[in-house]
C-alpha cells in the first residue's frame, strides 16, 4: 500500500521519476541512497527513527503527502494492550514530526 501511495503522489509531477529499485526494508533503502543510487521515500516515523550519517532527510513539501494506515481487529471487546496500542497510535499520528520519537 505504501508504494502505491508514493506512486500516486509522484504522478503529480510533470516529469515522472524512474524507479530503479523497490526495497523491502528501510535499512536497505538507506544503504542504497548512501551508496549514491538515488533518492528514497519514507514515512515520517521511519525518517525520525532510522537516521544514517551520510543520508540527508527532507520532508516532502506537499500537504497531500500522507500515508493512510488501517488497523483491523476482531469484533467484540478489545484487550487492554490493544486499546493502549490504538490510543498511542492515534496520539503519534497527530504529533509534529520532531516530537514523535518521545511518544
Amino acid at each position: 500500500e505504501c508504494s502505491r501511495q508514493c506512486e500516486r503522489l509522484l504522478r503529480l509531477v510533470e516529469t515522472p521519476p524512474v524507479v530503479a529499485e523497490y526495497v523491502t526494508t528501510h535499512s536497505l533503502m538507506l544503504a542504497l541512497v548512501a551508496a549514491g543510487y538515488g533518492v528514497g521515500f519514507s514515512t515520517a516515523a521511519h525518517a525520525v527513527a532510522c537516521r544514517q550519517a551520510d543520508v540527508i532527510v527532507r520532508p516532502l513539501d506537499e500537504d497531500s503527502a500522507a500515508l493512510t494506515t488501517y488497523l483491523l481487529h476482531a469484533e467484540g471487546a478489545m484487550s487492554e494492550p490493544l486499546r493502549h496500542f490504538i490510543d498511542r497510535a492515534q496520539r503519534v499520528g497527530h504529533m509534529p514530526l520532531d516530537t514523535q520519537r518521545l511518544a
